[in-house]
């Protein structure tokens, strides 16, 4: 019967999010953090709702799934440290055990437990682990799997109805993404095109994990939204870009 109950009022509040227009924020690259994003998002609609329905179970799962091996394809060449690799084998972990998510969820002891013994653990070791190592190459692989770890932490304790481990599951997740945005955001820097006239200026952006984006501005301080846009398309594989869209989408900490 909690059950039903929780999963009529996950229905009405999906369907007055599609009334609202409540959408996510634009894209500007597809890469793991897209996949991250998206996991993330869901879980704060379970999250709000109190409640997930069959058929967002079965979302999840394939979101997070698809979430995991974005986040491992876009790490595993360059691994950088054991704390980012233990991370990294936690959210393997989450990923056996989720599997059959949709037709284990009805064990209440299974969940309880999980939440409790598992997911929380694994939480908490990812924002010990941020906190404790010193490169920014390890900080965004594990924050990229933390990302992860949390939502999957949300969804599984909001399915069980534990609203302590809610309450501050949440806290330390927005605290940890708001200091992935501080932490980890692209630099970019500007030189003048050779030759140019009027001049011309090539700017380039390098997320954490090494990659880059570049483009030609005619000004040496291109748009907010421009330079925004080289940024994601930079870090478009790593933890900054997908923590500062699912804050974007969540909004404010009011909770559920």
């Amino acid at each position: 019967m909690r059950r039903l109950r929780q999963g009529v009022a996950a229905v009405i509040l999906a369907a007055t999010m599609l009334l609202t227009g409540t959408a996510q924020p634009a894209r500007a690259a597809d890469g793991a953090a897209d996949k991250v994003v998206d996991l993330a998002l869901l879980a704060w609609n379970v999250y709000k709702a109190g409640a997930i329905t069959p058929e967002q179970a079965v979302q999840f799962v394939r979101l997070l799934t698809g979430a995991i091996s974005e986040t491992e394809n876009a790490v595993i060449s360059h691994i950088d440290s054991i704390e980012a690799r233990e991370v990294m084998g936690h959210l393997r972990s989450i990923s056996y055990g989720m599997a059959d998510y949709e037709a284990i969820r009805e064990n209440e002891v299974w969940l309880a437990e999980y939440v409790r013994q598992t997911l929380s653990g694994y939480a908490g070791n990812a924002f010990e682990k941020y906190r404790g190592v010193s490169s920014v190459k390890a900080k965004d692989q594990i924050a990229l799997a933390a990302q992860s770890i949390y939502p999957t932490l949300l969804t599984v304790a909001t399915d069980a109805g534990m609203p302590a481990a809610l309450a501050r599951a949440e806290a330390d997740y927005r605290e940890l993404m708001g200091d992935i945005v501080k932490d980890l955001e692209p630099r970019c820097t500007y030189v003048q095109v050779h030759g140019s006239n009027p001049p011309h200026y090539l700017h380039e952006c390098t997320a954490v994990n090494g990659e880059k984006s570049s483009k030609v501005f005619d000004t040496t301080q291109p748009s907010a939204a421009d330079l925004y846009d080289l940024k994601a398309k930079a870090a478009k594989d790593s933890a900054w870009l997908a923590a500062r869209r699912t804050l974007d989408g969540v909004g404010p900490g009011n909770g559920p």
